[in-house]
């Protein structure tokens, strides 16, 4: 229900924070002259435009991402058409990138099908992502809809590519080891990270080994 409302949305990552509120509709408007046709500007009618608070890990100069709400769904596919296959945009000097305004679940649930999608970029199979969630994938004149992250290895079975076993052991690039010394750690909690007190335990040394760089 989320994405639903969410659906008419375009979320705009760049814009300097020198464009004020009152500077924005003119601003979004110029933006969309860049990218659109005078017809498609006809169908690309907006309801709402406003900044939202910046992640709290990002640095304090990073600029604030801009909400577009469009009037339609009709309006928000225009213009994700038009940036798509672009790494970003370059507007008035700003690079600015365009993202879909999706709920935490959704994002979670598409970093789930990262083993895929990669997979699908390295070996230039076309997909997209389609509301609410699944990921069609276009190969040799057949459709494939994907919609929940255990169908990965019979996608990958059915595309003719490795499972995701083989990928990782033909993977060859050097692996990092860190050795980190952590003092007064406490068991993980996913959802409540608690703070060590001040009588924690002696220093344990953990040993960090990731996969990859």
């Amino acid at each position: 229900m989320e994405d639903r409302h969410r659906s008419r949305n375009v979320k705009i990552r760049g814009v300097p924070e020198t464009v004020t509120q009152d500077d924005l509709q003119g601003y979004i408007g110029r933006l969309l002259s860049s990218l659109l046709t005078p017809q498609q500007m006809k169908t690309a009618l907006t309801d709402g435009i406003y900044r939202i608070p910046r992640a709290a890990s990002a640095p304090a100069d990073t600029s604030r991402d801009i909400i577009l709400q469009f009037q339609t769904r009709t309006g928000q596919a225009t213009l994700m058409a038009a940036v798509r296959g672009k790494a970003s945009h370059l507007f008035e000097t700003a690079s600015l990138s365009f993202f879909q305004d999706l709920s935490r679940p959704t994002l979670l649930w598409r970093s789930l099908l990262k083993p895929l999608t990669t997979t699908l970029r390295q070996t230039s199979i076309p997909y997209r992502w389609a509301f609410p969630r699944s990921l069609i994938i276009t190969h040799e004149g057949a459709t494939t809809r994907v919609t929940d992250p255990s169908e990965i290895d019979s996608v990958l079975a059915a595309l003719g590519l490795p499972p995701r076993q083989e990928q990782a052991t033909t993977d060859r690039r050097p692996k990092a080891h860190h050795t980190w010394d952590v003092a007064n750690i406490s068991p993980f909690q996913p959802s409540n990270i608690n703070v060590p007190s001040s009588k924690a335990s002696k220093e344990h040394r953990v040993n960090w080994h990731r996969g990859d760089t």
